[in-house]
């Protein structure tokens, strides 16, 4: 992302021509920023099908706290771009915490239900602090966007903050599985947030993050490919990836197909997980058919350790309505390369 950018690459020209074979996700989820400004480290207490309150209708939802003490007015951050469909707010904190009533919200305390516009998604944030939020129905929303403070009201034993995804704009709806951008978020685990501004996700799993500006995105790949995920809190992962072994006649690849939404200049990166014997010279080509000059070669070293596994690819401009591919192919005999997320960071 920004903290890493490191400018342009030169371009070349290739061409390779293969038989693609479409990926099916073991689960194309959508992903979502956790909502703390860039950093934030926060701890999971209670998960998807916790013991305490996520069941039936809510069993996809995440509460969570500072690790390190109490998280009572920490700041909370849009992690969509779209609309507020639903703001209630007047909630006092630390009142009527152990029921379920109108004098709470009915269990939501002061809450935001936001919908983007990208993934047609909604997310509900509650528990918030009073006075902390001045957003109303109807306002706008970018990803980044500050939109109040955690707070500790409505059905709420602490402070802390309720996160989850639906379907539909009904308060009664029933909460959807997603994935946090951060990693495999899970109860009693501590995870650092990557939200910033201007930024969304591809996975290699076929999912999209929320504020996404893609019309169209699909994955391909050959044959061996493994898929495969993370379980480290340290190691940063959206959704899913996919492992291979470099063999003699380097003919395997992977495949990202993309489509913007919009014109846009982007700076791209890749995520890669170094641990193992990973290639130093793993290489990613650029490319569109509806642009012949359009071609960008360049070697990632899958096999060095950086900040949350992101390693820079490209900066470069994509045209609304152009159709882009990104291959990666392995190019050192018995090394793994790693298919997972690219990263696009929009510079203007």
């Amino acid at each position: 992302m920004k903290r890493l950018f490191k400018g342009l690459v030169f371009q070349v020209v290739f061409a390779v021509v293969f038989t693609m074979v479409a990926v099916t996700g073991v689960s194309a989820k959508e992903l979502m920023f956790l909502p703390f400004k860039y950093g934030t480290r926060v701890k999971c207490v209670q998960g998807n099908n916790g013991s305490y309150s996520h069941r039936g209708k809510m069993e996809y939802a995440y509460d969570f706290i500072l690790p390190s003490g109490d998280i009572f007015g920490t700041y909370l951050y849009s992690p969509v771009t779209g609309e507020v469909v639903e703001s209630r707010q007047g909630v006092a904190d630390y009142k009527y915490n152990s029921e379920s009533s109108s004098r709470n919200n009915y269990g939501w305390g002061n809450t935001l239900l936001l919908h983007d516009s990208a993934t047609d998604k909604y997310v509900r944030i509650a528990h918030m602090k009073e006075g902390s939020c001045s957003l109303k129905r109807g306002d706008k929303v970018r990803v980044g966007q500050k939109i109040g403070r955690v707070g500790c009201t409505g059905y709420s034993s602490e402070a802390h903050l309720h996160i989850h995804m639906q379907d539909e704009s009904a308060s009664t709806a029933y909460s959807k599985e997603f994935a946090f951008i951060e990693g495999n978020v899970k109860e009693g685990r501590s995870f650092y947030s990557e939200l910033e501004a201007n930024v969304f996700v591809l996975d290699a799993g076929g999912g999209m993050s929320m504020a996404h500006e893609m019309a169209v995105y699909s994955t391909y790949k050959s044959p061996g490919w493994s898929h495969s995920s993370t379980n480290s809190s340290n190691k940063m992962t959206a959704g899913e990836s996919y492992k291979i072994e470099c063999d003699e006649d380097k003919s395997q690849w992977y495949k990202w197909k993309f489509r913007p939404s919009r014109t846009g200049v982007y700076a791209v990166y890749v995520r890669a997980d170094s641990s193992g014997n990973k290639d130093e010279e793993a290489r990613y080509r650029l490319y569109s058919y509806d642009d012949d000059e359009f071609e960008t070669e360049i070697f990632i070293d899958q096999n060095e350790s950086t900040p949350n596994e992101l390693k820079y690819l490209v900066t470069t401009a994509f045209n609304k309505g152009d159709t882009y591919y990104i291959n990666l192919y392995p190019t050192t005999d018995g090394d793994d390369v790693t298919a997972d997320s690219l990263i696009f960071y929009r510079l203007y």
